[in-house]
């Protein structure tokens, strides 16, 4: 109606969230541009962040610091429907420094969101582009779902050590709640020899008895993604990493389809973890080899945020 960004509010305060809504095509390209999203952590209209998508189909994570503006990721979305009456569902995690967005079901990108760690209203925002706004028109929003997300688990710390009974974890360490999507994360320290020490682990068990997802890294500088259902083992992904020697920290994300690694912070890769069956407890273990003998590591500011399961 006048040129401005359109919103409305959510979350009049909220640092971590996750947000989720059906945006429909509000006209044609012929009559104009248009542009939809989220504006979140806004503390003020010179201290904001906001996750936006164009007609186009252009994703974009800006930043607005002390009134000035930084975009700091984009691309595009291949299956973005841009006919009228078609609707697209946007939805958008942010939980401390990362943010990850999802489109129509499918994992799009995370989002580095270090720098606005203040909390601020969330709002659902339409005209978020200079242009991108037709007088008299209406952009129509329906199948709205917000959360605001706490930390379900932690910060705790302790000492694992591998005793050779299988999969070293206990109540202390894993976070025993059924979720739907999770962040976790955990930094390891080595207090023994780190050669000796084979492997140290995040995962969330996304099931209970023999059914869980290994989230792995080794003292030998590589990671792996495994599956394990059936008394039968899968390995969906697995690659390298810069390894630290006295402390790595892990992170994982998972929603829906989709689990996203880090290490040391850097993101290793994302992961269909379409397979896993169910949800479960989240947790952290060491040493996952019968030879990691004797072997022992300090976690360190283990938590875990979440959506519980309905």
């Amino acid at each position: 109606k006048d040129g401005n960004i359109e919103s409305i509010t959510a979350f009049a305060d909220v640092l971590n969230f996750t947000i989720s809504a059906d945006f429909a095509v509000p006209y044609s390209e012929s009559v104009g541009g248009w542009s939809v999203g989220f504006m979140f952590r806004r503390s003020s209209n010179d201290n904001l962040s906001h996750v936006a998508i164009r007609q186009s189909g252009r994703y974009s994570h800006y930043e607005r610091r002390d009134g000035e503006s930084t975009r700091l990721a984009n691309g595009y979305i291949a299956d973005w429907k841009r006919s009228v009456g078609d609707k697209n569902k946007m939805t958008l995690v942010a939980i401390e420094g990362r943010g990850w967005l999802f489109v129509n079901s499918k994992y799009v990108s995370d989002f580095d969101l270090s720098g606005a760690n203040e909390s601020g209203s969330l709002e659902i925002a339409t005209g978020l582009f200079t242009g991108d706004e037709v007088e008299g028109e209406t952009t129509r929003v329906s199948d709205v779902s917000a959360s605001a997300l706490e930390k379900l688990h932690g910060p705790l710390h302790g000492p694992l050590t591998n005793k050779l009974t299988g999969l070293n974890t206990s109540s202390d360490n894993v976070a025993f709640i059924n979720l739907r999507l999770a962040y976790a994360r955990v930094e390891f320290r080595t207090t023994g020899n780190i050669s000796g020490l084979r492997a140290l682990t995040l995962f969330p068990r996304l099931a209970i008895n023999d059914e869980f997802l290994l989230f792995y890294i080794s003292s030998f500088g590589v990671w792996g993604m495994n599956y394990f259902a059936d008394g039968e083992s899968q390995e969906l992904k697995s690659g390298s990493y810069t390894r630290s020697a006295t402390s790595n920290r892990l992170e994982m994300f998972y929603m829906d389809d989709t689990a996203v690694v880090y290490v040391n912070g850097k993101r290793l890769d994302t992961t269909d973890i379409s397979s896993v069956r169910r949800t479960g407890d989240t947790g952290i273990l060491a040493a996952i080899y019968y030879s990691d003998v004797d072997s022992t590591t300090q976690y360190e500011n283990f938590v875990v945020y979440g959506l519980p399961t309905d």
